[in-house]
């Protein structure tokens, strides 16, 4: 399993981590990381459900664990990921760690296709001229 971890806003724990385990071969660390051309490299995100990781993720087809959220601000999202089965919230690491070892996300991606709506644009449109 090759691991990427990137910076985003904890500049802190990212310095921390990146010294830490700069020495771990399948570890590489980016203080920048361009989602809407990388992200269909990944198989898996682990994140908190700010809206644009999430929205990447599921125009990506990319399964999301969410270890943790913000109240109100990201619960939306947590239950968005959450109700269409395109990942899922969990807080222990131990069982995160389980599920990456043994959950085969692949069985997900069906449920992308699910939720992708090819006519949004209408939808969105004819909700705004109601």
């Amino acid at each position: 399993i090759n691991i990427s971890i990137l910076a985003w806003r904890n500049k802190i724990l990212f310095s921390y981590v990146s010294q830490f385990y700069a020495d771990v071969a399948n570890f590489k660390f980016y203080s920048f990381f361009d989602i809407k051309s990388e992200l269909k490299n990944i198989d898996l995100v682990i994140s908190k459900p700010g809206w644009a990781i999430v929205s990447e993720c599921i125009a990506s087809d990319v399964p999301i664990i969410i270890p943790t959220f913000i109240a109100w601000q990201e619960e939306g999202n947590k239950l968005l990921v959450e109700l269409w089965e395109v990942g899922f919230y969990e807080p222990d690491a131990s069982k995160i760690d389980f599920a990456i070892r043994y959950i085969d996300f692949s069985k997900m991606l069906p449920n992308f296709r699910k939720l992708k709506k090819n006519d949004s644009s209408k939808i969105i449109l004819d909700k705004l001229l109601d």
